[in-house]
């Protein structure tokens, strides 16, 4: 619980923080502002940062979208399960600064 509080007051974007395994890890991250109104495809994020969604929390509507499809358009609203390696998901954090 301490890691994932440290996580959360590091990255104010990050909504929670779960370690997966040893250097694996699953966060919630609200998308960046240039992810708005971007199909996942187009963000290729598992070719551009290792990172794998496996998730889309929509808030408006209420729905939870599990291992979405590469033509999900993204609201910014949405909150985005992220998985993959520690080192990766940290260079995806930083980028979002």
């Amino acid at each position: 619980m301490a890691i994932s509080l440290a996580e959360r007051l590091h990255n104010p974007n990050m909504l929670d923080y779960l370690l997966f395994m040893q250097d694996y890890s699953i966060i919630e991250l609200a998308p960046p502002k240039e992810f708005i109104e971007k199909k996942l495809r187009e963000l290729n994020l598992i070719n551009r940062y290792g990172v794998q969604v496996v998730g889309i929390k929509e808030v408006v509507p209420d729905r939870l979208h599990m291992i979405p499809t590469a033509q999900f358009v993204l609201k910014d609203s949405d909150i985005m399960i992220l998985f993959g390696p520690n080192d990766a998901l940290d260079k995806f954090k930083g980028k979002e600064r």
